[in-house]
């Protein structure tokens, strides 16, 4: 039996970043049978690789000529096969521009026509005073009080929320309520309207005001 290869510090708060986004990774991906070459992490279905390159300050294999070399003739081997190539330091990814990087390829690939990628949707944030969109920026940055009150969490992204192959985000503690607070039988209708009038229901890109004259209330 094949015992998994333990992940570095790079590696390991990269996948916690992408688990917040619900981005799937495949860790140590084989691209090259005949080499057996292999990604940090790979998403396949948007032939995205993603390489964590540790060592980066001091004299590891990575930064030594023959280690160079091989890098090289790997990613070379990776484009030509279609391949779309990541690489990031530890520091890179502890500080989030990993993660943000990541996001921008594929939010820019959703909106590429004929590429097989435009099943992956992150919409944009609206700018201010512009209607909500759904894009459910708020709820990935911060918790809201019936997360805090009701799913005792206070974890960014919420761990109520919701994504649709469209892109746009709903509250799954309004939406799904008897799911989202462990109940064995189904109360939604009743939590749904207690819960509800307890809900602001406000866009993070409006004011009081916008939120009431758009009529933006429960997510369907």
């Amino acid at each position: 039996m094949t015992v998994p290869k333990a992940l570095s510090l790079g590696q390991e708060a990269l996948a916690l970043h992408c688990r917040a986004y619900k981005i799937l990774l495949v860790p140590e991906y084989r691209f090259d049978k005949v080499r057996r070459w292999r990604f940090d992490f790979a998403i396949p279905a948007k032939n995205l690789a993603i390489e964590i390159e540790g060592g980066s300050w001091v004299n590891g294999r990575h930064n030594r000529g023959s280690g160079m070399e091989k890098d090289c003739k790997k990613y070379n081997a990776a484009v030509l096969q279609g391949w779309h190539i990541l690489r990031f330091t530890t520091a890179m990814v502890i500080s989030g521009e990993a993660i943000e990087v990541i996001l921008r390829f594929l939010r820019a690939a959703a909106v590429r026509k004929g590429d097989g990628m435009s099943d992956f949707v992150i919409l944009e944030k609206p700018k201010f005073h512009d209607p909500c969109n759904r894009c459910g920026w708020c709820c990935r940055e911060a918790a809201c009080e019936l997360s805090e009150l009701y799913l005792h969490s206070t974890a960014a992204p919420c761990i109520a929320l919701e994504i649709e192959p469209d892109g746009q985000t709903s509250c799954g503690l309004l939406k799904r309520p008897s799911f989202h607070l462990g109940l064995k039988f189904n109360a939604d209708e009743e939590i749904r309207a207690l819960l509800s009038p307890m809900w602001k229901g406000r866009c993070c890109a409006q004011t009081e005001a916008e939120v009431a004259a758009n009529g933006f209330g429960v997510p369907a």
